[in-house]
C-alpha cells in the first residue's frame, strides 16, 4: 500500500481585517533537516500519526509538506 499524507491548518477570523499572505504560513518540507523529528505542532501531529501507522503495516509513505497559517 502507498500512502501520501500532507497538512494544511488555517486559523479563521472572521472578523480580521487583514488578509493572510504567503509570508504568514509556516511551511515544513520533507526535504527540511530533521523533518519528522522536530517537536509535534498542532499542524503536523496527524503525520507523526500516519507515520507510525504506516511503518506498523509495512506501507510506503510519501510525504508532502506541512503548512499552518
Amino acid at each position: 500500500m502507498n500512502l501520501f499524507i500532507a497538512t494544511l491548518g488555517t486559523e479563521t477570523n472572521t472578523f480580521a481585517s487583514q488578509l493572510t499572505q504567503l509570508s504568514d504560513f509556516w511551511v515544513e518540507r520533507p526535504s527540511d533537516e530533521q523533518h519528522g523529528q522536530r517537536p509535534l505542532r498542532l499542524y503536523t501531529e496527524a503525520l507523526a500519526i500516519w507515520r507510525q501507522f504506516a511503518a506498523d503495516n509495512g506501507w510506503v509513505l510519501t510525504e508532502s509538506l506541512a503548512a499552518f497559517a
